[in-house]
């Protein structure tokens, strides 16, 4: 349930996400078995302040995920290790801070600087980050272009070219086609809530192809069986893993090579 915002919100992996380090802290993947495992046969005590010193593929997500579901989702409550809760109960508290950071960088101000969203809000009328309200509309999309990008070309291709299920995102807890789909939902939410109403302005076609072509890409993903680090695996799934990097692919051209251009007019 925690991750569906976060996917989501990777849309917009720009302004205070990136330029505090909080995403790889929060989502670095994939995590390193040996080395958590490493961690948890160690001496030291385990605290959120440890831990937010550690490499960043031994916090954040994937470790919880791993600690909470071991290496095939199969994990029971009982099977947790005195040493394995320490670990949960304090990485969990850094991910919790982390992300109160983050949204403390976003509404209230973070690191003596004003909400981050007051930069978008005030686009071009004294913005120091956006100099235009098109300049943070571009942002936008350039950010939907983005984490399309990374789910066809990055988060499915990388371990279905390789048929590797080690590099899987999300593989231990069996999450990785919702978490895929829920990045293009991200988008899609993105591009209807601060987008649309200006496309379909200049272009009303467009706009509804576009959204059409979100909808097209969520279904394709969907369609791909999870779990997905199993799915890659046999080749009888490789067309409807095939078309869901294809439909994905055909709304980042339509981002990148009309909707772009569009704005940017």
């Amino acid at each position: 349930a925690t991750r569906v915002p976060w996917e989501k919100s990777e849309t917009a992996l720009f302004g205070p996400v990136d330029f505090y380090g909080f995403d790889p802290s929060m989502d670095s993947w994939p995590v390193n078995k040996t080395d958590l495992d490493a961690v948890l046969a160690s001496g030291p005590a385990l605290t959120p302040g440890t831990v937010a010193n550690f490499e960043t593929n031994l916090r954040g997500f994937h470790t919880i995920e791993y600690l909470l579901w071991g290496e095939d989702s199969q994990k029971p409550a009982s099977a947790l290790t005195s040493r394995e809760k320490e670990y949960l109960v304090a990485t969990t508290t850094d991910l919790k801070n982390t992300t109160g950071s983050l949204l403390a960088a976003w509404a209230t101000g973070y690191n003596g600087q004003q909400p981050y969203a007051l930069e978008v809000v005030n686009a071009g009328q004294g913005s120091t980050s956006f100099l235009t309200e098109r300049s943070a509309i571009e942002q936008m999309v350039q950010g939907m272009i983005g984490i399309c990008d990374e789910v066809a070309n990055g988060k499915i291709a990388d371990p279905f070219d390789l048929k590797n299920p080690n590099i899987v995102e999300s593989q231990f807890s069996f999450n990785s086609i919702a978490d895929f789909a829920n990045n293009i939902r991200g988008g899609r939410e993105a591009f209807v809530t601060s987008v649309s109403l200006l496309i379909a302005e200049r272009n009303a076609a467009l706009n509804a192809r576009v959204i059409a072509q979100f909808d097209t890409a969520i279904a394709a993903i969907s369609a791909i069986p999870e779990p997905f680090r199993n799915a890659i695996l046999d080749p009888a799934n490789n067309g409807v893993i095939t078309n869901a990097q294809t439909k994905i692919r055909e709304l980042t051209a339509t981002l990148q090579g009309e909707v772009l251009p569009t704005i940017l007019s």
